[in-house]
């Protein structure tokens, strides 16, 4: 399994927030030398009536989208704030971080950010942070000879208990008994080693 390296396409922009709060001071400055002009802002909502964002497409426009019940109201919300969702989660497995946290850095409400994980990603926040770790942990037990602990402290596990335990969980197998195994696959011929475990 490849480890997945977030990166921003071409022609496309993410920022993080020190550099975001530049970026606003620009266009801050931007806006005003435009409004001195007689233009007027326009800005669009983060979550609109399904009805509206349906409205003229459907079909695949309703597949991107994250759509949810508020009271009476069918409600979307753009589909284009889901994959920041994937990208901060990658490119932030290795600390500790945490949904409010996230819901802040991306400027949306935790309720909202949890909904969206249950229902676009078919699993709870914790969940799906756990799976990006063990994704990036299996190709690091698969491909360098670091230490088991590193490989989970650098994945962002808060203890070798939580990384153990998550990783049986999905593996059936504990770290070290999953990167023996992968040794023997990739050393059949060493007579001494026992593929089943």
């Amino acid at each position: 399994m490849a480890k997945t390296e977030p990166r921003t396409l071409s022609g496309f922009m993410e920022l993080l927030p020190n550099e975001q709060i530049l970026f606003n001071q620009m266009k801050e400055i931007i806006e005003n030398t435009y409004k001195k002009f007689g233009f007027l802002p326009l800005d669009t909502p983060v979550i609109e009536l399904s009805e509206v964002l349906l409205a003229k497409a459907g079909g695949e426009t309703e597949k991107q989208i994250y759509r949810f019940n508020k009271g009476d109201n069918d409600l979307s919300l753009r589909f284009d704030l889901t994959v920041p969702l994937s990208k901060y989660v990658a490119k932030n497995y290795g600390s500790q971080i945490t949904l409010e946290k996230m819901a802040n850095d991306l400027g949306v409400s935790k309720y909202v950010l949890s909904r969206m994980f249950a229902k676009t990603f078919h699993c709870n926040f914790s969940k799906y942070v756990n799976g990006v770790r063990l994704n990036n942990a299996v190709t690091e037990l698969e491909n360098s000879q670091d230490s088991i602990t590193n490989i989970c402290l650098n994945c962002g596990f808060e203890s070798q208990r939580t990384f153990n335990r998550v990783f049986k969980d999905r593996y059936k197998l504990t770290p070290r008994e999953y990167r023996k195994k992968m040794e023997c696959v990739d050393n059949r011929s060493d007579s001494g080693c026992q593929l089943s475990l």
